[in-house]
């Protein structure tokens, strides 16, 4: 039987077979649930029910094939892009209490979406971008407001931070080299340039500032209750002005040439500074996230790299781990900002996000090698790869004094020198349950649900850290395709993400990935704009948000498609493998693929498809995947590709050859819309040779070239030689060699 641990809450069913949660805030409800399995394309309903053990809930099944995959309520709701035809970069998403989802990150598109009562519609952000802020309507078909922020010079503002407040309005912290970046009459102004970090209010219609202000530093951004934001910073010794300290507030020693964390609080209007913190080291370090609780105490999560480093060591409280020098950290500051609550560092790992709660329990995500500190009651307590050089996801809940209550793993057996990361983190306030996105390129990761599989895999997993062991994780399931091999994620600079998540409680999951995922037919935005504009490093095309429902799951979608994934570039023959399932009881009559309105380019009877198209190269396709069932209805689902005009060109060993070990590879990727803007000018960020599907036998980063011997043993393989580029594309040749 399936189950999990309730804590906070007492379980109770009602006459309709629903979970009812009784909590100190009011009662949760979760519908009863739907299972189902798929047979020959017709959905075929499972009998479920909720079956309480004390505070232990399971399902209870009825009779079904174990020989095939059970699926419990898939939860997407609804999934969307967003963005012009040049790059458009995610940087976060929150929701607000109505459940309309705040996206907001940098974009360099001209015709962005924006809406009729906008602050600002037009881009004026040159070749750097300006911040853009976006609501969307709770079933995601609409935008409620969609803005950009920005002045006239062509220098451009960039996206660091948001966070929104109960009532709905966004806090966002950026940068901006514009001398007429719009800062309000009377806000704060730090030091005496035109440009450098923002913080602006922006009302929850998306039509006004209600303050702009010259902020001293720009990074991950938290609100209180009673408006105040918080803003968690790097601040160097030599800035455009001395640190603007308040009276009494908490700072280690500052040496000169060293950056800090800085940490501040802004007044409810804006105008002041409510106290200024800095805390550090001789190392290294950087804040990427905050939270503040109920009490208005801010903690910090981030990385600390102090090794070959002398002189000042990073604070860590009494009786709190010290960590080994190479670490994620955790900071709690007191209301006043005048002492530390605690602070403590994970051993040998990076934090990549930090969320908390009401009471001032927080949670860590990153990445981490196997000296992480886990707990008894982990998920995953052992280090899951057993190879060289690995980093892998990890989440530690971190109670309100400072004491580790869960710390797990989060990973497959992955390759020798290879990382997983967890990039967001979120906690459902009313059941304490973890949601973490994160990275995988593991065959192994562990998956509950596989509705969106792809390897690699962008990820949402649900802990429920209350649990113990295998019980405490919920779910687990791919919903973006992770394509970059090689992420810069160290030192990085703000206001990039590979995947962001909020919640606002009761299994209510938003989520944002940058430039893949899946969408339905009526979403604002279903097919992607794609990007022809300059890329850097890791910037993507477009941005792609959704929601996920956990207490009340959506039908599921009729067609779903494995390949490929929505949004990104392929080489002809583009492979298409779906699926479609049906309510009707006589099933799926057939499926088909239109590559434009009324063009119906390919079609199979029953409820499977998987063909290769030849599209011609250079265009840009918004496919639609339907299926037709045996009652007349139909379902459909979009996916958008671009068809390159290059790839990777193959040069040795030829195809279907015969040779001897060590076999010479060589190899060259190439793709016109991926502008170099790296170091060594090649645009990718690097090839891997697979001689078997997941073993991954050779590679070679930020380079667009293979050249190099392999020793393998005599037998078949199908090898398939891999490319990423930093637009997070990703392209293959299939090579099938004898090796005699």
């Amino acid at each position: 039987m399936i189950q999990f641990a309730v804590a906070g809450a007492k379980p109770r069913l009602d006459e309709g077979g629903s979970l009812i949660l009784t909590t100190s805030a009011g009662d949760i409800t979760w519908k009863k649930p739907i299972a189902y399995q798929l047979v020959k394309g017709q959905r075929r309903e499972v009998a479920c029910t909720y079956e309480l053990s004390g505070t232990r809930v399971g399902f209870q099944l009825g009779s079904y094939d174990r020989s095939s995959e059970l699926v419990i309520d898939p939860p997407l709701v609804w999934g969307s892009f967003l963005g012009g035809s040049n790059t458009d970069t995610l940087g976060r998403v929150q929701v607000d209490q109505a459940g309309e989802l705040v996206v907001a990150g940098t974009t360099l598109s001209g015709n962005f979406p924006t809406s009729a009562a906008a602050f600002d519609h037009n881009y004026t952000g040159g070749s750097n971008g300006l911040i853009f802020v976006t609501k969307f309507s709770p079933d995601g078909r609409s935008l409620i407001y969609s803005t950009l922020v920005g002045g006239t010079g062509s220098e451009g503002s960039i996206f660091y931070g948001m966070a929104v407040d109960a009532q709905g309005n966004a806090y966002v912290s950026g940068y901006s080299v514009q001398a007429d970046f719009p800062y309000t009459p009377g806000s704060y102004h730090y030091g005496n340039s035109t440009f450098g970090s923002l913080l602006f209010k922006l009302d929850s219609a998306g039509n006004a500032l209600t303050y702009s202000a010259s902020a001293v530093t720009s990074g991950p951004v938290a609100v209180d209750l009673t408006g105040a934001a918080y803003v968690a910073g790097r601040w160097g010794y030599v800035p455009p002005a001395p640190y603007p300290f308040t009276k009494g507030a908490y700072h280690n020693q500052v040496v000169a040439g060293v950056d800090y964390i800085s940490v501040v609080k802004y007044n409810p209007a804006g105008t002041a500074l409510d106290y200024a913190a800095l805390i550090g080291s001789s190392g290294l370090q950087q804040a990427s996230g905050i939270t503040v609780d109920s009490s208005e105490e801010a903690t910090i999560g981030g990385h600390v790299y102090t090794n070959g480093y002398s002189g000042v060591n990073y604070p860590v409280t009494p009786g709190e781990p010290q960590g080994i020098g190479d670490d994620a950290l955790v900071t709690k500051f007191n209301s006043a900002g005048t002492a530390l609550v605690y602070s403590l560092r994970l051993s040998a790992s990076a934090g990549l996000d930090i969320a908390g709660d009401s009471a001032g329990n927080v949670a860590v995500v990153g990445t981490a090698s196997p000296q992480l500190p886990t707990t008894s009651n982990a998920y995953q307590p052992n280090f899951p790869s057993s190879g060289s050089g690995i980093h892998q996801s990890f989440a530690t809940q971190i109670g309100a004094a400072g004491q580790i209550t869960y710390s797990t793993f989060l990973g497959g057996n992955i390759p020798n020198d290879h990382a997983e990361n967890a990039y967001s983190v979120a906690i459902e306030e009313s059941s304490g349950v973890l949601d973490v996105v994160g990275g995988t390129e593991s065959t192994t990761f562990p998956l509950t649900d596989r509705t969106y599989f792809s390897n690699p895999c962008g990820y949402l997993v649900r802990i429920n850290p209350a649990a113990s062991g295998t019980s405490s994780l919920l779910y687990s399931g791919c919903i973006s395709t992770f394509l970059n091999p090689n992420p810069n994620m160290f030192f990085s600079g703000g206001g990039i993400e590979v995947g962001s998540v909020a919640t606002n409680g009761n299994g209510l999951v938003y989520l944002g990935f940058n430039n893949v995922g899946p969408t339905l037919i009526d979403a604002y935005q279903p097919f992607s704009a794609f990007s022809t504009g300059p890329v850097y490093f890791n910037y993507p095309q477009d941005a792609w948000v959704g929601e996920m429902n956990f207490a009340q799951p959506p039908p599921r979608q009729s067609v779903i498609v494995h390949f490929p994934p929505n949004g990104v570039d392929y080489t002809s023959p583009v492979h298409y493998v779906a699926d479609a399932s049906t309510t009707c009881k006589a099933g799926v009559a057939a499926m088909g693929i239109y590559t434009s309105p009324g063009v119906l380019a390919y079609s199979t009877t029953g409820n499977h498809l998987d063909t290769r198209l030849t599209l011609k190269p250079g265009l840009i396709y918004n496919t639609v995947v339907q299926e037709w069932d045996n009652c007349g209805g139909s379902e459909k689902t979009p996916v958008s590709v671009r068809v390159e005009v290059e790839g990777i060109t193959a040069t040795s060993p030829a195809k279907n050859s015969t040779v001897s070990s060590p076999v010479h590879f060589v190899a060259t990727a190439t793709n016109p819309y991926c502008p170099y803007q790296d170091y060594n000018h090649s645009g990718f960020s690097g090839l891997r040779i697979y001689t078997a599907p997941g073993v991954d036998a050779y590679d070679v980063y930020n380079t667009n070239q293979i050249d190099t011997n392999l020793t393998l043993s005599p037998g078949t393989y199908n090898v398939v030689i891999q490319a990423w580029d930093y637009c997070q594309n990703v392209f293959k040749v299939p090579i099938t060699i004898t090796v005699k």
